[in-house]
């Protein structure tokens, strides 16, 4: 008897120590499904938790930046991604293609091989796509790897949904580089309703000793390129990483950010009514105190131009989101979107079908640099403007750790129950490329 109760005894210690296990094992799996829901809890938002892989890079920066365009989807739902990647050897430029599948199952492609290998680093791709579902992308590189410095501004299209690409030219080169910094950088595109497509970027030139915004355009689908022009020159200033729209009625707008003889940078805009021929002066829009930089974009279906960009309220606050709308009424005062006790940074706006615009951007306790930030990696957060409060929402976390960067968003969405965004997620020094939703159920 003495035996069989040690026998079992054993047993029952054994079973009591399994017991133990899995519930440790079961509180943790609802700890982290509590966290999961209380970091979905936005208001009247919730985070999809199906989150998408659709590439692993070397570079922290394979979505930089926020001025441009990563994200576009066609007519019949596939989503298109821009980003860069290191294949033999270079940075090229690669999009991925997300296609539902028959089984509601997202599938990934375009990940295998650039749309251009050129054998040089190539930087900052910007896509837009036209009403025929053509797929646009801009970019810039240099050549070859015999001539690094000689950065152009490098253009490729899919007349097939990603599947091939027209071989790369470069679109309007600015000619006189001869072991001189004339390179050219940060290009953003637009398709308009005609399918002309516009180009803006910054670049030194033959007569600029600082970079200026060049302006080209394409009215045969990319075929033929207009010779670069500077769309305002400010000769003892640098004019950086601009970002063109077009409304309904063909007039372009361009923002940027420069100093303009100041000893801090502010957002400037300009508009353009005779299709880029022609230009207005620079108007500051951001009108602050303090340095004012990376701007991004959006227009709604009443042609209100909705911009956001970051910057300091005083010398020893964090630096915030700014937003600002062009109406009617000209330029509203900016407003802070969602005010931090933490530095935020990399903002991207776009509006939903019923003019609503939302915000997404990175947050983080460090400041990276500031002026001249640099960041590693930080919480994505977003926000929505309350019309009826006249303010934006309070803004909450969508993703659950600070290993976020580089957030964007569509230019426009068409679905008003579900926002598609991509951002890179940073862990381990492995760069990943993350699709996901954020869920509207009700304003």
């Amino acid at each position: 008897m003495i035996i069989l109760y040690k026998k079992y005894n054993k047993f029952i210690l054994v079973g009591i120590f399994i017991f133990f296990i899995v519930l440790f094992a079961l509180f943790n799996l609802f700890s982290i499904k509590f966290k999961i829901e209380e970091a979905g809890k936005i208001n009247n938002f919730s985070i999809d938790q199906e989150e998408i892989l659709i590439d692993k890079s070397e570079d922290i920066a394979s979505l930089g930046y926020s001025g441009q365009r990563k994200i576009v989807k066609d007519r019949i739902g596939n989503f298109y991604i821009a980003y860069r990647k290191k294949y033999n050897g270079y940075y090229e430029i690669f999009v991925a293609k997300l296609v539902k599948g028959n089984n509601e199952k997202w599938l990934v492609f375009g990940t295998d091989k650039p749309i251009a290998f050129i054998k040089s680093d190539q930087r900052v791709p910007s896509i837009a796509i036209d009403s025929n579902d053509i797929v646009h992308v801009v970019w810039y590189g240099s050549d070859s790897e015999d001539s690094p410095g000689n950065r152009q501004i490098k253009y490729s299209k899919s007349n097939d949904g990603g599947n091939t690409w027209d071989h790369w030219k470069n679109i309007s080169p600015v000619l006189g580089y001869s072991g001189e910094n004339y390179w050219q950088e940060h290009p953003d595109i637009f398709v308009g309703p005609k399918n002309e497509v516009y180009i803006v970027w910054e670049g030194k030139d033959a007569k600029n000793d600082h970079q200026q915004v060049k302006f080209s355009k394409s009215t045969d689908n990319g075929q033929s390129w207009q010779a670069w022009i500077n769309i305002s020159v400010s000769p003892n200033n640098s004019q950086s990483r601009p970002t063109i729209i077009q409304d309904s009625t063909g007039k372009l707008h361009v923002f940027m950010y420069s100093s303009f003889g100041g000893r801090i940078h502010q957002i400037w805009y300009s508009y353009s009514e005779d299709q880029g021929n022609s230009w207005s002066a620079w108007k500051n829009v951001s009108n602050s105190s303090f340095d004012s930089r990376h701007i991004s974009a959006s227009i709604d279906g009443k042609d209100n131009l909705h911009v956001v960009w970051r910057a300091k309220y005083d010398n020893e606050s964090p630096v915030q989101i700014y937003y600002s709308v062009l109406d009617n009424s000209g330029w509203s005062k900016p407003v802070i979107v969602a005010r931090s006790k933490y530095n935020q940074f990399f903002p991207n706006v776009t509006v939903d079908k019923n003019g609503i615009p939302y915000v997404i951007w990175m947050e983080t306790e460090k400041d990276y640099g500031f002026p001249k930030e640099w960041p590693e990696r930080g919480k994505i957060y977003i926000s929505y403007f309350l019309s009826r409060k006249g303010e934006f929402s309070k803004a909450k976390q969508v993703n659950l750790y600070d290993e976020g960067l580089y957030p964007g968003f569509l230019l426009q969405m068409d679905s008003f129950e579900k926002l598609p965004f991509v951002y890179s997620k940073i862990k381990n020094e492995v760069v990943k490329i993350i699709f996901d939703w954020v869920f509207r159920n009700s304003i």
